[in-house]
């Protein structure tokens, strides 16, 4: 369930349809759902992997090219080993999550964390988004047990609903603890 490149021909002539699946719209929509399976089925399908840090670093380049003299300079940095980082914990390293990130920057490269961090809130359930944003006001190294306390929920609920978060690049667990993976996440 992420992107797919899919080949199919029309006039004789391929042509290639990329895809995204998202897991929770798929589940509302369910005619989506079917049509995107049917065009699976009888096409090639392509898995996309996921961005490594070089592919970052040139898809930061070309936004950096495509930006020359329109005053913004600082918005795109390619050189920046932690932005980077920043940018792959937060996106998975997904092209359509880091181009939506990147193309919606307005003057820094903390708006770009900033819309990454949005968007990784954003794709968490309801309960986990107000975790994550618990977690920020609690600082560092806050107990799962403390965390499921405030919020009134079960230990073992709140746990998987970190893990979730921490999968999207947002927490950090340790043991029974949890912390924001990045400063840029508690702004």
């Amino acid at each position: 369930p992420g992107s797919e490149a899919i080949v199919i021909a029309a006039d004789g002539r391929p042509v290639a349809i990329v895809l995204t699946r998202r897991p929770s719209a798929a589940a509302a929509d369910s005619t989506a759902c079917d049509l995107f399976d049917d065009l699976i089925a009888e096409a090639d399908v392509l898995s996309l992997p996921p961005f490594d840090r070089a592919d970052v670093a040139t898809l930061l380049q070309a936004y950096r090219r495509a930006d020359d003299g329109a005053g913004h300079d600082d918005v795109v940095r390619d050189d920046d080993a932690e932005f980077i980082d920043t940018l792959l914990r937060l996106t998975s390293g997904r092209p359509l999550a880091l181009d939506r990130a990147v193309s919606g920057a307005t003057s820094s490269t903390t708006s770009i964390v900033d819309r990454a961090v949005a968007q990784a809130v954003e794709q968490l359930p309801a309960l986990a988004q107000q975790l994550v944003v618990l977690a920020a006001i609690a600082g560092p190294d806050v107990t799962i047990t403390d965390l499921a306390h405030v919020l009134g929920r079960p230990s073992s609920l709140v746990a998987r609903l970190a893990a979730g978060a921490a999968s999207h690049g947002l927490l950090v667990l340790s043991d029974d603890r949890c912390s924001l993976a990045d400063d840029a996440i508690r702004h």
